[in-house]
């Protein structure tokens, strides 16, 4: 599993129920950027008070998950997520940029993007 995509099972770890203020905080990277659907384009700062006050997913699970690595410096997760919260299933499809820094990976731009017809 390449180290990016296990970063981003790490974040969902977090937002389960684990510490996404201490694991956002570690892995956003300077300047990085969430792009949310119920909320927009959140700034570092305001991407770590989102995701340590949002509700915690009950259960969730990455499908199809694709990582494109152009460089030894960027890589590019993209996969579906299906999460339940509340007892509401949502399906996303979910895009995230990483940059290494200082030889490890950081999370510069991440987007959720709510699937049209979920299947």
């Amino acid at each position: 599993m390449h180290d990016v995509e296990r970063l981003e099972r790490e974040a969902w770890e977090a937002a389960s129920g684990g510490d996404p203020r201490e694991f956002y905080g570690r892995v956003l990277a300077p300047g990085a950027v969430m792009v949310l659907p119920e909320v927009g384009v959140l700034d570092r700062e305001e991407a770590v008070e989102s995701m340590a006050t949002t509700q915690p997913w009950d259960v969730h699970s990455l499908e199809d998950v694709q990582v494109i690595e152009p460089s030894g410096v960027m890589a590019v997760v993209v996969y579906r997520a299906r999460a339940i919260v509340w007892d509401t299933e949502r399906v996303s499809y979910i895009t995230s940029a990483y940059t290494r820094i200082d030889g490890d990976w950081r999370l510069l731009v991440h987007q959720r993007t709510p699937a049209a017809h979920p299947s």
